[in-house]
């Protein structure tokens, strides 16, 4: 593209010494024109579907949302790694087709602009050439203040350089953006893959009012909050299977997985074929992260949202935090612990002097609290 720009400029101030006569070069004008007007209506249409789309995407609308008083879902189970990776690239995140589109429109815009600017010049050679061949000269507006400063500036710049300096400046943009994109890398703020069964959270969680710990039990017990077993589920679905929403099409799914026939007898409704369901992993840590789910949930009395969001307000489940180590050490340093509580009386007995205290004050900063 930019040898194609380059030479273009080569051929614009080489129009002077070229054969060509005026009836030529007045027919060349007007086509140089008609270009510029078709390409300014061009830009105009780009940059009016390019503005709506700067800090409007639903990542930022989520993230601006206040979550204090909603429930969470906790973490699901633990995938493998191969299975974690190869769900995370298989999926499309929500916002991944809006940033293309708006990177591809800065591009087109770029382009459009740099195609316009050597048309302007373009035009200015032409006047100066019809000028010097014929005393008619040339239209009053083409005679304009600006034609006579644009024809000054383009007589004294070297185009090599507009164009090395336009191909730094587009560089730069290109370094930033990818700056900016690798801050966020692996943190899959709205991530929310399409999972086998559709469970709506906003259904169970919100309308009905289901507590998220009656189906993820270990968030209370232990270092995972775990994903229910389809047992859990029928609980419920040996009773209903038919939906608001979906009717019994996704129900009919847990059945399928269970090997389960409601139209048999009691006793022969469960057959020998059950298998489970492969759930894409939503929230992930590192490896070399500790994070244990009753520490939070008992000890530091955190409501499942403060992590997760407004889960019980979610159709399908989404990433709503970056989980970055950075968000996690602004907890511990804003979060006031509750002294009442046995646990910190009994592990730290000098915060029965004083009221508040926060986890950073503990050693919620240490190293070792979450790496080891």
């Amino acid at each position: 593209m930019c040898i194609c720009i380059v030479g273009l400029f080569n051929f614009a101030s080489q129009i002077n010494s070229m054969p060509y006569s005026v009836r030529q070069l007045k027919n060349m004008l007007s086509v140089l024109k008609n270009y510029n007007k078709l390409i300014f209506g061009v830009l105009v249409t780009f940059i009016a579907l390019f503005t709506p789309k700067v800090g409007f995407s639903n990542q930022n609308e989520e993230m601006t949302k206040d979550y204090s008083n909603y429930l969470e879902l906790p973490k699901t189970e633990v995938q493998s790694e191969a299975s974690f990776f190869s769900s995370v690239f298989n999926q499309v995140q929500p916002n991944t087709n809006e940033d293309l589109l708006t990177i591809v429109l800065i591009l087109l815009v770029l382009v459009l602009v740099a195609v316009s600017v050597i048309l302007i010049y373009t035009r200015s050679i032409v006047n100066s050439t019809i000028r010097s061949k014929s005393s008619d000269g040339v239209d009053a507006h083409e005679t304009s203040a600006f034609s006579k400063w644009w024809t000054k500036v383009s007589k004294n710049t070297n185009p090599i350089f507009v164009i090395s300096t336009l191909s730094v400046v587009l560089f730069l943009f290109f370094c930033l953006d990818l700056y900016d994109r690798a801050q966020d890398l692996g943190t899959q703020v709205a991530y929310a893959p399409e999972q086998p069964i559709k469970f709506n959270h906003k259904l169970h969680a919100g309308q009905y009012g289901i507590q998220c710990q009656y189906c993820h039990t270990g968030a209370e017990k232990g270092k995972s909050a775990n994903l229910p077993s389809l047992g859990t589920c029928m609980n419920c679905h040996n009773y209903i299977n038919k939906g608001p929403q979906y009717g019994n099409t996704e129900i009919a799914k847990i059945y399928e997985y269970l090997d389960y026939d409601p139209t048999k007898p009691i006793n022969e409704r469960y057959g020998n074929n059950a298998k489970p369901v492969e759930w894409i992993r939503i929230h992930n840590l590192p490896d070399h992260v500790y994070f244990n789910h009753q520490q939070h949930v008992v000890a530091g009395k955190l409501d499942c949202a403060n992590c997760h969001g407004a889960v019980n307000q979610m159709e399908r489940l989404q990433q709503s935090s970056t989980l970055e180590m950075g968000w996690c050490i602004n907890c511990h340093r804003e979060k006031q612990v509750d002294t009442e509580n046995p646990y910190y009386q009994g592990t730290f007995e000098f915060v029965k002097e004083h009221d508040k205290y926060t986890v950073a004050s503990l050693g919620g900063l240490e190293c070792s609290k979450c790496h080891y």
